[in-house]
């Protein structure tokens, strides 16, 4: 049985490098008329258009598997908050914590999008959105920076005390 390290190593980082080489496989098919593939009479065209939508597709796929990640770190993260807040702060934190994340994902996101695709729009045109979403990839990292540096300044959660029965 692999352990976790030796599934990253030898199972996912292949079939990830030979999932990005792909689109190369199918380009040289086209190129050569191999397995029935044809780069048709504009061949420039139809690989950017090829090579857009893939790099698109990549880009959905790992903004979907972020969000599973962000998603899934959301629970222990209130976990936290909850644990150092007080006994009586505990449901006040939870709903401030919630609220938060609904104002700032729910509403603040799709407008900063808006905001910058329409910045976007003067030098891309219709491509703005596909820039705005791409901008947006900055803000896992920004959070991950900012609970990293809350978790290092904040003391160490104490152990609960058993109770006497």
């Amino acid at each position: 049985m692999l352990n976790v390290e030796q599934r990253y190593r030898f199972l996912y980082k292949p079939v990830v490098f030979i999932a990005s080489l792909l689109p190369l496989a199918w380009m040289l098919c086209g190129a050569f008329g191999w397995l029935g593939q044809s780069l048709g009479p504009d061949p420039v065209k139809r690989l950017e258009h090829f090579c857009g939508q893939t790099a698109l597709n990549f880009l959905m796929g790992t903004l979907a598997v972020m969000n599973v990640l962000l998603s899934s770190a959301f629970v222990p993260c209130i976990n936290y908050t909850v644990a150092r807040a007080g006994a009586g702060d505990r449901a006040l934190v939870s709903t401030i914590m919630l609220a938060s994340s609904g104002l700032i994902g729910g509403a603040l996101g799709p407008f900063v999008v808006g905001a910058l695709s329409d910045a976007f729009a003067p030098q891309v045109g219709t491509e703005g959105l596909r820039y705005g979403l791409a901008a947006m990839i900055a803000s896992p990292i920004l959070a991950t920076a900012f609970l990293f540096v809350a978790i290092r300044q904040a003391p160490g959660i104490r152990p609960a005390r058993a109770r006497p029965e």
